[in-house]
């Protein structure tokens, strides 16, 4: 079980319409991966991806361009 500080959300990039599976700790990005296709997305993968912290400058410097999106 994660530490309750710890999430995993899909997020939507509005410009783009690509999708991304994103970790979050205490609301801070931390890890990341993507783009996604939207076949990939399933709620009940989303704690096991191989997330990287490849992309997390880029995604903390375009933020406000990204929305949640359900599984």
């Amino acid at each position: 079980m994660n530490p309750p500080e710890l999430m995993q959300e899909y997020w939507h990039h509005k410009p783009t319409g690509r999708l991304w599976a994103v970790e979050l700790y205490a609301g801070n990005i931390i890890r990341a991966i993507g783009p996604l296709r939207k076949e990939e997305l399933d709620h009940r993968v989303l704690p096991y991806l191989p997330y990287t912290r490849r992309d997390i400058r880029w995604l903390k410097e375009h933020r406000s361009e990204f929305e949640s999106h359900p599984a």
